[in-house]
Parts: C-alpha cells; sequence; structure tokens
C-alpha cells in the first residue's frame, strides 16, 4: 500500500508520522460504541465514527457487525473535502441474540485504495492504518459487562 494514502478510520489519541505528514490514530475505531460496551438487543443503534485519507478524498465507508464476514454501507455525514475527516454513521438493528459481537469500519479513498484488514508488520507500530475491531455485548439484563 502507497503509504501517502494511509486511511485511518477515527480521529482519537495520538500523532503517528507516517512518512511526511502525521496520521492521527486512535485505541478505538468508532467514536461509538465503547470498546466492551453492552447494547440492548433489537434496537437501532448508530454506529458512528470520522474517516481519512490524507492527500486524497474518502469516497466510501463499511461496517461489519459480524467480525468482517459481511460488510454493509455507512453514510458519510460531512461532504467530501479534501485532507478533511468525514464523520460517518450506520444505523445497526441489533441482534436478538444477546451475545458478543465484533464491530469493523473500514474505508476507500477515490483510488479505489481499500483499508487493509491486517497490520502491515513492515511498518511496526509507527503506521497503524488496519480496521480495528471493537468488541461489544448485546444483552437485555441492564448491567454493563466486565
Amino acid at each position: 500500500m502507497d503509504q501517502k494514502h494511509a486511511i485511518v478510520a477515527i480521529a482519537f489519541g495520538k500523532a503517528i508520522h507516517a512518512r511526511h505528514r502525521c496520521v492521527h490514530f486512535g485505541g478505538r475505531t468508532f467514536a461509538r460504541p465503547r470498546v466492551y460496551e453492552t447494547l440492548v438487543p433489537n434496537r437501532v443503534y448508530t454506529v458512528s465514527g470520522a474517516a481519512w485519507a490524507g492527500e486524497t478524498d474518502m469516497t466510501e465507508i463499511a461496517v461489519s457487525t459480524d467480525g468482517g464476514h459481511t460488510w454493509a454501507e455507512a453514510e458519510f455525514l460531512d461532504p467530501v473535502r479534501r485532507h478533511a475527516w468525514r464523520r460517518w454513521k450506520f444505523d445497526w438493528l441489533t441482534p436478538k441474540k444477546p451475545g458478543q459481537y465484533t464491530l469493523l469500519a473500514r474505508a476507500k479513498d477515490a483510488g479505489g485504495v481499500l483499508q487493509p484488514d491486517e497490520h502491515d508488520q513492515n511498518y511496526g507500530v509507527y503506521v497503524i492504518n488496519h480496521s480495528l475491531p471493537i468488541e461489544v455485548f448485546v444483552d437485555d439484563s441492564g448491567g454493563p459487562r466486565p
């Protein structure tokens, strides 16, 4: 993957330098939900985040609620603006079945470059531009999970 087109899915957290620019990356892929958040079953929950592709435009965002087996298109909330983050949302009907679910988001830029599924070990810990999973629980017991 071309280094100047690294794609990151959220803008919260540390600055990591990738060649001659700065990529912002946080410990989570989504603004919402939080890691290990407990969600009510069979309700619409708005998953949200932000995407950025650096020197090109971000054109697509997709969300998986099953650990990357299937993907659905999310909706951008902001217009395309070069060098700008684009907020996005995805309305997820949480499953009826209680359990743990893995959410992922991945983006595509104007050149058709898709965000990688796995970390490129050649970049060590300095460039983290792959999709990061968020584990959530679906449970109607009302209490938070450990």
